[in-house]
């Protein structure tokens, strides 16, 4: 078992759980490139339904990060994270619970204008 998997059992801050997803990440922050070795905590982490586990992915997703020893930015990679597959070969956006996917497509859709025909 993983340590993000007991820290979801036990109900633990928000900031650990995305701190400890971080660690295991399927794509590299710098350049959004495949992380091969991975232990699939992406993919767990948005398959979760509780709060504190959207709340870490929207923590991962959405915290700037460069020079920021707090920050993720992950947001920028969040197509690459979309097609990440689980143990099962199934892709992260097929299996995240509602919050989680939301806080996916929020970022997946930040490109797009929204135009108003009159």
């Amino acid at each position: 078992m993983l340590p993000l998997h007991i820290a979801v059992q036990k109900g633990t801050s928000v900031e650990l759980l995305a701190l400890l997803a971080s660690h295991d990440m399927p794509v590299s922050r710098p350049n959004g490139e495949p992380v091969f070795g991975h232990s699939h905590s992406w993919s767990f982490l948005v398959a979760q339904d509780s709060n504190k586990c959207f709340n870490a992915v929207a923590l991962l997703l959405d915290a700037p990060a460069p020079d920021n020893p707090a920050g993720y930015d992950y947001g920028k990679h969040v197509e690459a994270l979309a097609e990440v597959l689980d143990q099962g070969g199934r892709k992260a956006l097929e299996i995240a619970k509602s919050g989680p996917r939301q806080s996916m497509h929020k970022h997946l859709l930040s490109g797009y204008k929204v135009m108003t025909i009159m």
